[in-house]
């Protein structure tokens, strides 16, 4: 890369860093080809909790993301993670 004029090495370095991270990360994010997964799927795949423990601690939540198809209810794995995320306790 070259040098940008008033850019220092450490400067340099960190906006490498940074750019190798992003490519890694969109790089992985298009290999994820994140589909609705139905909830035995969830529970194995993802979640690796038994599908009587995510009904009692997170299906009937208020708000747990699915998604109705049919009369069965699927999942997306990046929604899931999101309301996770936002719902996490730290004690």
């Amino acid at each position: 890369m070259p040098q940008v004029a008033n850019q220092s090495l450490l400067e340099q370095g960190i906006l490498t860093l940074i750019q190798q991270v992003f490519k890694k990360g969109f790089d992985e994010g298009k290999q994820n080809d994140y589909q609705l997964l139905s909830r035995k799927e969830l529970c194995s795949q993802v979640l690796h909790i038994d599908v009587n423990t995510f009904d009692q601690h997170f299906r009937f939540q208020p708000g747990f993301p699915s998604v109705k198809d049919g009369s069965l209810e699927r999942y997306y794995v990046p929604a899931v993670h999101e309301w996770l995320m936002e719902h996490q306790s730290i004690n």
